[in-house]
């Protein structure tokens, strides 16, 4: 599954890269290398529900094991998520600001920095504001909820829906596995929030929570007598792995509206998600290739966070703007992947100092609010 939330923060990357780096599809001629690879750099939103789906499961299971076992409190909880998002959200923020400080200072009349819709949202327009309240919005999990995503990193809109998705999975998850008398309480509670963060997460909700039913149900999937049969549980892996590729790649292509084509890529997920609950115990799988990548996985988050504002310096320094974009050819191809795993490297050094000190920092936490 680490190896799954690598690939999700990578082909991220890689889509932004892109669409910052190369010109439009429409300006290629057309053939089946350039529809593929075109087609491999668009499915970052993709991705996005991806991460969502692993969410669900990982933090939407333990958050139903803790409540089961009568252990969840809210200060735990809520401590918990809010610290695991701070250490490399404020880091990214500050970096988010120094960067365009920088940027828009000497590269400001590049398309770059003004924005274009070429860039599909990647790149916010020049004139809105690098604020105080626009930061601590940010901070706050309200980026593109109530406030704008901070100055060129747009891509912290879904940090803002992943912090109300896990209050709101909250109320859920307490509504059917507490003290029915409270239900009531839970869903004034879960109105409320709705109210206040708005349909657009609550949409997200759904996708959050089939993760966390996968995490439920983990005990009769391992159970499954298909588990036992090897070889075809690894053809049925690598199938729900190039179903996932493919959904995400028809949805973008057939222009499915994103709603259905959100749910219809969870659904391909899960099912992957289903499939490797169990069954990794031997070795193998955590040697190699395999395991180097799936330990990359520790620095996703950090990856994610950061990638935005150094992209659109790095190609504002290289002159590279609407009408001085590359062409799509085999050169700027390994350009393009030396560039994401520059960046990949780059956030191995950032998750050093912020995102592997989460623990550490989380322990000093539960003893300041006294939680168990």
């Amino acid at each position: 599954m680490n190896l799954i939330r690598f690939a999700a923060a990578f082909f991220v990357v890689l889509g932004h890269a892109r669409m910052i780096f190369f010109e439009n599809y429409s300006s290629v001629n057309p053939s089946a290398i350039q529809t593929l690879f075109y087609g491999l750099t668009s499915i970052g939103h993709q991705a996005v529900v991806i991460f969502f789906v692993l969410s669900g499961y990982w933090v939407g299971g333990s958050l139903v094991r803790q409540v089961n076992r009568q252990k969840f409190t809210w200060r735990n909880y809520v401590g918990s998520r809010v610290v695991r998002l701070w250490m490399v959200l404020i880091p990214a923020l500050l970096l988010t600001l120094l960067l365009d400080v920088i940027g828009r200072h000497w590269f400001g009349w590049m398309s770059t920095y003004r924005g274009s819709p070429v860039y599909n949202g990647l790149v916010p327009p020049a004139e809105l504001p690098i604020t105080a309240p626009t930061f601590f919005g940010n901070a706050l999990f309200l980026g593109a909820i109530r406030v704008p995503t901070f100055g060129s990193n747009t891509s912290l809109w879904s940090l803002g829906y992943e912090f109300w998705m896990y209050v709101l999975a909250a109320f859920v998850v307490l509504g059917i596995f507490r003290r029915k008398r409270a239900i009531a309480i839970w869903a004034l509670l879960f109105l409320l929030t709705t109210i206040v963060v708005g349909l657009d997460v609550l949409s997200y909700l759904p996708i959050w929570l089939a993760g966390t039913g996968v995490a439920v149900l983990r005990p009769r999937i391992e159970r499954s007598r298909l588990i036992e049969n090897g070889k075809l549980m690894t053809c049925l892996r690598w199938l729900l792995v190039a179903a996932t590729f493919g959904v995400s790649l028809a949805v973008r292509g057939l222009h499915v509206s994103t709603s259905v084509s959100d749910y219809l890529v969870a659904i391909v997920c899960v099912l992957l998600l289903a499939s490797m609950t169990t069954g990794f115990e031997n070795r193998r799988w955590s040697m190699g290739p395999v395991g180097y990548l799936s330990g990359l996985a520790n620095s996703s988050y950090s990856l994610y966070a950061i990638h935005a504002p150094i992209l659109v310096l790095v190609a504002s320094v290289w002159g590279i703007r609407l009408g001085h974009r590359w062409p799509s050819d085999p050169e700027h191809w390994i350009a393009l992947f030396a560039i994401t795993v520059g960046l990949v490297m780059i956030a191995l050094l950032f998750a050093r100092v912020f995102e592997d000190r989460t623990d550490s920092v989380r322990g000093y936490v539960r003893k300041l609010l006294r939680v168990k």
